[in-house]
């Protein structure tokens, strides 16, 4: 694959930008993949990522419908401004579901959600060299609403069993997708190329997970014309991490998007315009595809970085100004 994940998550926040709805409709933007997802009507692809430019893509398949019988179910504009009874942190997403056996060497580096009801995980061989993630090769864990609908066969797939439920192998996107209940399954690999019987033994180890998704950062408010579209927290060790909160309109506006993220690394490009914000050094500089980045920093290798689309400078420094640090953040699972 030529084409990095992070390119793959910015062609398909920018079709989420353009379009402004459910996250079925960013299919088209997986490159690779758009012949054989625009037929397969029983499976939802998202990307667990943020709005417009950042973080990684990991592609989201569920299985809908196969007629297996029941399965038990187990255990921004320039105008905005900014409204301070709007909640800009969600309680923590319980992440439902972990394998229970991976291949040897294989750790934990991401976990993320998308409108606070499709989770993804991703696990890699070696541990990357940046919090950002780059075109690391991954294997991954999706949880989903089941997209139901009616059944269809498509050339290549083969019929597995996943703990007694009818499941899917996909052996040209190395995915295999099942059933839970109504609750839609998928383990896979990007860049990376696991067996069928690897991927079925990690898929037949999933289990129920306590394990929840929080941010170790948090905001008094969020602009009165947006709601939380992504979070995700990644990172190459504990302490080396990047989390990302993610805005879109609530009008529908493809124009107006915010990224907040808080890390010891940041994707926005070097230079721009000094300024202080909140008595700390920062810089404005434009995005190279859209946009401007705000960057603050935060002392102790830690800085804020807003990336807002539609959204003027003294916005972006409304917004910087509220980031809050969560104390003791949970970001021990990273490498583990």
């Amino acid at each position: 694959m030529s084409t990095s994940i992070e390119d793959l998550v910015r062609a398909a926040q920018q079709e989420q930008a353009n379009r402004a709805v459910h996250p079925q409709r960013i299919l088209a933007a997986l490159p690779q993949r758009r012949a054989q997802l625009a037929r397969r009507r029983r499976l939802t692809v998202v990307v667990a990522a943020a709005a417009v430019v950042a973080v990684l893509a990991i592609p989201v398949v569920t299985l809908a419908n196969r007629g297996a019988g029941p399965v038990p179910q187990p255990a921004v504009s320039p105008t905005v401004s900014v409204s301070p009874s709007a909640a800009a942190q969600a309680p923590p997403t319980p992440l439902r579901f972990k394998p229970t056996w991976l291949p040897e060497g294989y750790a934990e580096y991401r976990r993320g959600s998308i409108q606070e009801v499709t989770l993804s995980r991703l696990w890699m061989p070696d541990r990357p060299d940046s919090a950002l993630l780059g075109e690391s090769p991954i294997l991954f864990l999706n949880v989903t609403p089941d997209a139901g609908g009616e059944a269809q066969s498509d050339a290549g797939e083969e019929q597995v069993d996943v703990n007694g439920t009818a499941g899917v192998y996909l052996p040209a996107e190395h995915i295999v997708s099942w059933r839970v209940g109504q609750v839609g399954l998928s383990v896979g690999t990007a860049q990376l190329s696991l067996s069928k019987s690897t991927l079925l033994r990690v898929a037949r180890s999933v289990r129920p997970d306590t394990a929840a998704l929080e941010l170790p950062f948090r905001l008094p408010a969020l602009p009165g014309d947006m709601k939380i579209f992504a979070r995700s927290v990644s990172g190459s060790a504990p302490d080396h991490w990047l989390a990302e909160l993610s805005l879109t309109s609530t009008t529908n506006d493809p124009q107006s998007s915010v990224t907040i993220s808080v890390g010891t690394v940041t994707e926005a490009p070097k230079g721009g315009v000094k300024l202080t914000v909140a008595g700390r050094p920062a810089r404005y500089v434009k995005s190279p595809r859209a946009g401007y980045y705000l960057v603050v920093n935060l002392g102790a290798g830690r800085q804020t970085t807003v990336l807002g689309i539609g959204l003027d400078k003294a916005a972006m420094i409304t917004l910087a100004e509220g980031v809050r640090l969560v104390e003791t953040p949970d970001l021990g699972w990273i490498g583990e």
